[in-house]
């Protein structure tokens, strides 16, 4: 008898001794040396939970029982749910990968032309409707933003369309401005039917990030605060760059990272125990000839791979992480190259939501397949298939063949598979040229599920009342 079993492929960056030996410095690290909430209610609510004013008058030493207290508070499952229900996502440390759209661009390359030209209106629309359309990428609408709309209000703006043109969980990115937050937590609202739905669905998420070293500003516990109240989860992202504001040993910033994340999980338990959070982050590496950093870097994969293992092993918390950007300037072998290997070792190393893609649909299918791994059971084993078609036979034809031939096999629909002079008679169309041509076909074919009208334009007057109050303001 055969025992059924999956094995699935795994990147590690550290061993698991070194995991946990990062995970016990940070605790050090709030123990010892502390860390700063730049918000008195904050200040206050961490003081009654157990931390310690140090005698600077500003830095709060949090210890360990306090944060292994607020740890065990925190849900291990994330409920991300999208208007159409099919295109809900449950992360949890483990669990199933799931792909992110582009990072919010203000420039696009013209679909018909090539072009770099400023972002439309029209652009938005049609990035979220290739989202929606996208089979691989689960969750939107992180894309190009209107350049014609206020700076102020374009993410407000963004979540708008994001709402009406696509039905999948909606990656809200703001601007530490927290009206603006409310105010998308308002449209969601809206679109499930009110504020305790919100909380069984949550349609988008708040996203806090601290400030490396060891500080958080008024603004991101301001947003902390908010989604405490509104009951929806909360994704924590420290991005210490090493030999910056981190530590230029990669364990280091690491050490770093996980102590900053661990207290802004211990105020987020404190405020409202069982607030679900999504452990975010990743370690960025500093060119130290040039100055700024290198999102290219091997350092920036290998490092923020071991936060990633961190977050699963550690705490066994769901994990999202941005692999997947690049200094490529263009649709390149370079962008190819980072996406592909970034997104890979992302899917590898255990992360729920890997970010920053853009519309690579085939590297989040090939990564999917990866993870699937090889089954192995008495089906999988063909032990009647050899027995059937014998020495010198042919699996062609055989039943075995036509049933597992296509979950076994993933082909990326875009490549080329033609020998050369088929391809060159076929307009010799290289992968950014096939590419769009899909887009385009997408665009004509595809209808996300439509909003109800009545929503549409209720929406609309949310926004349009939110600018004017914030220009009079």
């Amino acid at each position: 008898m055969v025992t059924q079993g999956k094995h699935t492929p795994q990147f590690k960056a550290l061993s698991s001794d070194g995991a946990w030996q990062i995970y016990s410095a940070a605790l050090e690290v709030l123990n010892k040396v502390g860390i700063r909430f730049q918000h008195e209610e904050g200040q206050r609510l961490l003081q009654d939970g157990g931390a310690s004013l140090a005698s600077d008058g500003i830095t709060l030493r949090i210890p360990t029982r306090l944060v292994e207290r607020c740890l065990a508070q925190t849900p291990k499952k994330v409920l991300l749910a999208g208007r159409i229900p099919k295109n809900d996502l449950l992360l949890e440390a483990g669990g199933e990968a799931f792909f992110e759209a582009a990072g919010t661009s203000e420039f696009i390359l013209d679909l018909e032309t090539g072009e770099r030209r400023p972002g439309r209106h029209e652009d938005t629309i049609q990035c979220l409707k290739l989202i929606d359309a996208l089979s691989n990428v689960r969750i939107g609408p992180r894309c190009v933003v209107p350049r014609e709309v206020p700076v102020t209000f374009m993410d407000i703006r963004i979540v708008e369309l994001a709402l009406e043109n696509t039905g999948k969980h909606i990656a809200y990115s703001g601007q530490n401005l927290i009206q603006n937050d409310e105010l998308v937590l308002k449209l969601s609202s809206l679109v499930v039917g009110g504020r305790k739905e919100l909380q069984k669905r949550p349609l988008t998420h708040i996203r806090v990030s601290p400030v490396s070293p060891l500080v958080y500003g008024r603004d991101a516990v301001d947003k902390l605060f908010l989604a405490t109240r509104w009951g929806v989860p909360l994704q924590i992202g420290s991005t210490p760059i090493a030999g910056g504001n981190g530590p230029i040993t990669l364990a280091g910033s690491l050490v770093v990272a996980t102590a900053e994340t661990m207290a802004g999980i211990v105020l987020t338990q404190l405020a409202a125990p069982g607030t679900p959070v999504i452990f975010a982050g990743k370690i960025d590496a500093l060119d130290l000839v040039r100055g700024d950093e290198r999102r290219d870097a091997l350092e920036h994969i290998t490092a923020s791979a071991g936060f990633i293992q961190i977050k699963k092993d550690c705490f066994g918390l769901p994990s999202y992480i941005n692999l997947m950007s690049t200094e490529a300037v263009c649709p390149d072998g370079q962008t190819a190259l980072k996406h592909g290997i970034g997104g890979l070792i992302a899917a590898l190393a255990g992360a729920n939501i890997i970010a920053k893609g853009g519309g690579f649909n085939e590297i989040f299918g090939i990564a999917k397949r990866l993870l699937m791994g090889i089954e192995v059971n008495e089906d999988t084993l063909a032990l009647e298939a050899i027995e059937r078609v014998g020495p010198g036979g042919n699996f062609l034809t055989d039943r075995h063949t036509l049933k597992h031939m296509r979950p076994t096999w993933f082909v990326p629909p875009l490549f080329n598979y033609d020998k050369w002079e088929v391809w060159q008679s076929k307009g010799a169309k290289d992968y950014v040229a096939r590419a769009r041509e899909k887009a385009r076909e997408l665009l004509r074919e595809h209808q996300p599920a439509p909003l109800d009208e009545k929503l549409v334009q209720e929406l609309r007057r949310e926004v349009e009342a939110f600018e004017k109050e914030v220009q009079y303001a």
